[in-house]
């Protein structure tokens, strides 16, 4: 999985030319469009590769035409690489998700900078012998 995947900025531009629709810019210079989540699988056993884009949007940006013309540019920018764009927002992850998420998140650029390896040991070996706990107990 990759995270906020550079979409190719001169295949937007021309599907943005096509279709009418007008490409993000900064300062009169094309800006990079994002797909927040590329997500490849692999089936080793039966040799199926699966492809997957996932752009996390809040629902209420969901009534902004602006944000609606940058979706389908992006939608059909995956359309012509075969790969399914699904759009999530806040409704769509569950609450114990979400506020693990909440939770958690804060840590990323804080605690676990300075995590040494045996500490993600115990932490894994403390999840492994209370698999019935939530990660916050």
């Amino acid at each position: 999985m990759q995270e906020q995947f550079p979409l190719d900025i001169n295949v937007t531009k021309q599907i943005a030319d096509s279709v009418g629709i007008k490409h993000s810019s900064q300062k009169g210079k094309l800006k990079t469009t994002a797909t927040d989540f590329y997500v490849i699988s692999k089936d080793d056993l039966k040799s199926i590769t699966s492809q997957l884009a996932l752009q996390a949007k809040y629902s209420n940006d969901l009534d902004d035409a602006r944000t609606i013309e940058k979706l389908e540019l992006e939608r059909r920018y995956w359309e012509q690489k075969d790969v399914g764009l699904k759009i999530i927002t806040e409704k769509d992850i569950p609450r114990a998700v979400s506020d693990n998420i909440k939770w958690l998140y804060p840590s990323k650029n804080t605690y676990l900078a300075a995590v040494e390896e045996h500490d993600f040991a115990f932490y894994s070996e403390q999840m492994i012998k209370n698999a019935s706990l939530k990660i916050i107990d």
